[in-house]
């Protein structure tokens, strides 16, 4: 998984922020090159990847793994990323917060299972109501 990611991150001097957005039923992750888009019910497991190439390259991504057993990478430096956790709350369900606190001081190659619809917990219509942890 690790050398795959090396091909989503850019290491010329022509870096092309990448870009997250999202819709009601679509994620959307731009990098400059290409566009991918998934849908929010066809993500089976998110997972963050860490990677020892920091800080100056992206080395936290965020992977959603789709029912089609493709998986949709995005960089922890995407512009709109911090709009990623509402995202899974709200059209997935409750992440594990402690992987998520986990990765977040992770400085080598390592995964975080934040969520997984075999696990899924918290019922749809629940969604969205969470207790704000600080710092995130």
């Amino acid at each position: 998984m690790y050398i795959l990611l090396r091909k989503f991150t850019s290491h010329e001097s022509n870096y092309i922020k990448p870009i997250f957005s999202y819709t009601g039923e679509q994620g959307i992750y731009n990098n400059g090159e290409f566009e991918l888009r998934f849908n929010w019910d066809d993500v089976v497991n998110v997972e963050i990847i860490t990677t020892d190439q920091g800080p100056f390259v992206d080395d936290l991504w965020w992977v959603f793994f789709l029912s089609d057993d493709s998986y949709i990478p995005i960089s922890g430096n995407a512009e709109g990323c911090n709009d990623l956790i509402d995202c899974i709350v709200n059209q997935l369900g409750e992440p594990d917060w402690h992987q998520i606190l986990e990765s977040s001081g992770s400085c080598e190659n390592a995964s975080f299972k934040v969520w997984s619809r075999l696990e899924e917990k918290i019922p749809k219509e629940s969604r969205g109501q969470r207790i704000k942890i600080r710092g995130i």
